[in-house]
């Protein structure tokens, strides 16, 4: 369903928008994982059955692409780039999991499996303007491992931890940056920054608390993410340019908040707990942290937006929330 809207005068983040329901024909729930700078959505539904399977959206929301499992039972499409090639995992029922590539117009049909380290379980999570690949790996020592692999899914790289056992690679920027989590020599989990193509893993730290965790950075290095706070409560957080000086976004009035992802400007966005402990969407913009809720085009149209996942250069929002009593992916859509 695609819904207008007049213009909000109350913050110029919130002009004008409209939303497009992401709910795949036959599907009971849909979820958005990711978007592109076209506005193509990745994510994954609910079958009637209770299957799990991937899918793409087109740009206006009246076509879906649905992903194949490569043999297995289900699957999630994690993350699209510019150029239409889709990155995901299919699970089984047993639990072994495997990175997928395959491209936009072919899913289904390219769809194929990664070059996996130990050709054990592997997770893909995301895909950068290059081609090149992040996510985890089932390592030979029975821990999970962040990897990065070449374009079309060739040479997984370990790219090792912060001192720790385990690593997990979030997302990837244009020039080969990647972000993520790791366990430290401490055993503690902390968010991480590396390099050019995954080199030199750097410790982002914390809020002061003693976990953080980094599901986005854009091509400036600017990182978004949570980490708990001194008194161990989760809150969002954004890096400035390379991961320097963490900053606390706090919540829309709850105790929690966690932000999934950042675009070019450092607009960021994710969820947060309200007054009332409901799960909101937000975006972080000009310093502000903005209940999407707010948007007379959600209101009015009986939406309640409870994630925000990603946003692309234009200021589009994928995420999903409740409408119709369904959990549905969504596609928010600023006015030029």
């Amino acid at each position: 369903m695609l819904t207008e809207l007049s213009k909000l005068s109350l913050s110029p983040a919130l002009a004008v928008y409209s939303i497009i329901d992401l709910l795949p024909p036959g599907a009971t729930a849909s979820f958005a994982e990711d978007l592109n700078a076209h506005g193509q959505v990745t994510g994954w539904f609910l079958t009637a059955e209770s299957n799990c399977l991937g899918f793409v959206a087109d740009v206006n929301g009246i076509t879906f692409t649905f992903c194949g499992a490569l043999g297995k039972d289900s699957s999630g499409a994690n993350s699209i780039n510019d150029d239409g090639t889709v990155v995901g995992t299919v699970h089984s029922a047993t639990g072994h999991e495997l990175a997928f590539i395959c491209h936009a117009n072919s899913i289904g049909l390219g769809m194929a499996a990664l070059d996996c380290l130990n050709g054990a379980n592997s997770s893909a999570h995301a895909i950068n303007a290059a081609g090149r690949i992040v996510g985890d790996y089932l390592a030979s020592d029975g821990v999970r491992r962040a990897f990065v692999a070449s374009p079309g899914g060739k040479g997984m790289t370990d790219i090792g931890t912060l001192g720790g056992a385990f690593s997990s690679a979030h997302d990837i920027n244009a020039s080969g940056q990647v972000v993520g989590e790791s366990s430290t020599i401490s055993d503690k989990h902390h968010a991480f920054i590396t390099g050019p193509n995954g080199s030199d893993m750097t410790d982002l730290g914390t809020l002061g608390g003693a976990r953080s965790y980094a599901f986005g950075i854009n091509v400036n290095g600017e990182v978004a993410g949570a980490s708990y706070t001194a008194d161990e409560i989760m809150h969002a957080f954004v890096t400035d340019a390379q991961g320097r000086d963490m900053t606390d976004l706090g919540t829309l009035g709850g105790r929690a908040s966690i932000a999934y992802g950042i675009n070019d400007d450092g607009q960021a966005v994710g969820t947060s707990l309200t007054a009332d402990a409901d799960e909101h969407a937000f975006l972080y913009s000009g310093g502000m942290m903005i209940d999407l809720n707010s948007l007379p085009v959600v209101h009015a149209s009986g939406w309640t937006l409870s994630h925000a996942t990603a946003i692309n250069n234009r200021g589009q929002i994928a995420g999903y929330g409740n409408f119709k009593g369904r959990t549905r992916a969504y596609l928010l859509t600023p006015a030029l």
